[in-house]
């Protein structure tokens, strides 16, 4: 049975994650997201997710309820993502989303587009 959960395990925490990610990743683009992603040193452990977003997104408000979204859409299918992997959402100012849906859907794509979803 697959585990939703959410925990300290598959959190990015910290700048020095958040900075290995940036520094050594990839970057891939859509029009409502940028992720960024590199393969982590533990290649059996469950791949690792983190948000960052700018102030120029908007008010915290708006911020807060994009991070809520992407996070809600990658806890939800962290089980499609291969493992080892530290992936960091980047929500891009003018983003459209309005549900988890929209925000799954994109997460989801752009994962497809970089390869990072387990066959």
């Amino acid at each position: 049975m697959a585990s939703f959960r959410y925990g300290r395990g598959v959190r990015l925490a910290g700048r020095r994650d958040f900075d290995a990610v940036f520094s050594r990743g990839r970057r891939i683009k859509s029009d409502n997201l940028i992720l960024w992603h590199v393969a982590a040193g533990n290649p059996s452990a469950p791949a690792r997710f983190g948000v960052s977003i700018g102030a120029k997104f908007g008010i915290a408000v708006r911020r807060n309820r994009a991070k809520r979204l992407v996070r809600e859409a990658f806890r939800l299918n962290r089980e499609s993502f291969r493992k080892g992997l530290s992936v960091v959402a980047y929500p891009r100012p003018g983003c459209l989303w309005k549900t988890m849906p929209d925000a799954a859907k994109d997460l989801l794509d752009l994962s497809r587009k970089a390869g990072l979803l387990a066959s």
